[in-house]
This record gives structure tokens, sequence and C-alpha cells, in this order.
């Protein structure tokens, strides 16, 4: 885990890195797609193994800091994939294989409706919940406390985040391991959250229940759902149940041990998951 982490240090001053963009390496193009109110920088420990393998390209969505712009009355994850097809195709982009955390697993699955998926790793996604589902207004609820918090401690956060114990019960929602997250990016994760950049607009689509992937049965990439045993965010129990029914060919795994953001919590599971996946699908 340490050396990961060190190599994804040195990687992130790649020549096609920016602060909303990290792209580097060779081979097919496998786009990976952070959670909502979040960045790019999530993917860091899984970059060395990706990148040895593949061209890989981590944008910031739409909507968030140092991305395309993404404005709308009712936002939608439909919308947002309008805006990230154009994106994808100023970066030179058809089509790639597809891996997304969250939100980001959802917009992997819409994009995948469209065509521009040659396989799909959907971890802990979005918008799986059947109809009529209180989750939506539970996770909004989580956001919107977890934004005030951030917040009134913005003043003792550095003081906090740099105690490994501390970053482990702070960070308890969203990881299984906190604390193998430096304090740097808990720091990076609170001031894209506290920016207010997405957050409206997240808690919007949440409310609205517009995270929901109509159609999936036009998926015809390979998809893997692979779930965190440990997610209590977009718990598997509840919020996987339409998805397993809708795309009867995806498989679903669940990732033992790991929390919401899985990356920091054992970056080797899932970049092997993601690899594994991938030749399989090819």
């Amino acid at each position: 885990m340490t050396s990961l982490r060190n190599d994804a240090e040195r990687d992130v001053r790649a020549p096609g890195s920016s602060p909303g963009l990290y792209r580097a390496g060779t081979g097919e193009p496998l786009v990976l797609l952070h959670a909502p109110n979040l960045s790019w920088h999530i993917w860091q420990p899984v970059l060395p193994e990706l990148v040895a393998r593949y061209e890989v390209i981590a944008p910031n969505l739409p909507g968030h800091p140092h991305a395309p712009e993404f404005r709308d009355p009712e936002p939608s994850i439909a919308g947002m994939a309008d805006v990230f097809e154009k994106y994808l195709e100023e970066l030179g982009i058809e089509d790639a294989h597809l891996a997304g955390i969250s939100g980001g697993g959802t917009l992997a699955m819409e994009l995948a409706k469209r065509g521009r998926a040659r396989s799909v790793v959907a971890i802990g996604p979005v918008g799986g919940w059947p109809a009529g589902s209180l989750d939506p207004d539970r996770i909004a609820d989580g956001f919107v406390k977890q934004h005030k918090l951030i917040d009134r401690t913005a003043g003792i956060m550095p003081a906090v985040v740099a105690r490994p114990l501390l970053r482990r019960y702070v960070m308890r929602n969203s990881f299984r391991r906190g604390e193998l997250v430096p304090a740097r990016e808990v720091l990076r994760m609170a001031e894209v959250m506290s920016s207010g950049t997405f957050f409206a607009t997240d808690i919007a689509m949440l409310r609205g229940d517009r995270l929901t992937v109509t159609d999936l049965h036009r998926v015809a990439a390979p998809v893997l759902l692979a779930w965190p045993e440990f997610d209590h965010v977009i718990p598997k129990e509840t919020c996987a149940q339409r998805f397993r029914a809708e795309l009867p060919d995806a498989e679903y795994r669940v990732l033992p041990g790991l929390g919401h953001i899985a990356t920091w919590d054992d970056a080797q599971l899932v970049a092997g998951t993601i690899i594994d996946w991938i030749t399989r699908a090819a």
C-alpha cells in the first residue's frame, strides 16, 4: 500500500495531468469517473497499476472545479452525460473502458447505454434503489450534515486530520480505513466539498430522484457491479436491487473489507478488479 501511494504521488505530476484532468500511459483507453463532490485525485492509489497497462484518463466531472460547466434547472445523470460526452470528444475519445465510483459508476452506465463503453466497472453506483425508496433523501441528508460539519470545523480540520486515528474517525462514513488517506488528501476533499461547486446540483439530483439510468437494456458492454462490503453511503442491501434486476447479464461482486470510496482502503484490490474485468471483456 505504501509504495502504491508513493508512486501515485509521482504520477500526478505526469505531463498529462492538471488540476482538472489526469492523463498518462499507453494502450486501450480507460476513463476513471470519481464520486460526486470529490475530484479525480481519489484514484491516485490505483494509478500506477492502471497506467502500466492502459491509457488512463481521469477527469473531474462536469460541474466540479477545473471541469466543464454543468448548469441545469433540473439536473440529471442524463444531462451530465450530455456534457461529458462532448468533453470526451474534445479529448479525442470515442469509446473507452469505464470505471466509476458512486455517481461516477452511474454515469459510466449512462455512457455505456449511449455506446461509449468497451466495458464498465461500477463500484457502488448510485440510483439502483427501487421506486419510492427513502435512500435518495437519506443520502442527501447525510451530505448536507457533512457539508455543514466541514464548514463549522474548517479552522481545526488541519490539526484534526494530522492524526491517523482521528482521520479514521472523521472519514468513517466514506472509508473503512481512513487512516490510510494522507492528511493532504482529506483536506483536498473537504475543500472541494466546501467550495459548493457541485454540492447544490448533487442534492437537487438526489432529492428529485434524477440519478436513475433508464433503458438499461440498451447497455451492450460487459458490466461489473462491484459493491464495497462496508459501503454505508450506498449500501448494497437496498441500493443494488434495480441494477441486478435490469442488468441480468452483469456480474455482481462484493469487495471485501472496503468502504464507499474504496480506492484508499485497498488499492491493489480495486486496481486488480478493474484489470481483471477489462481483460475478461477483451
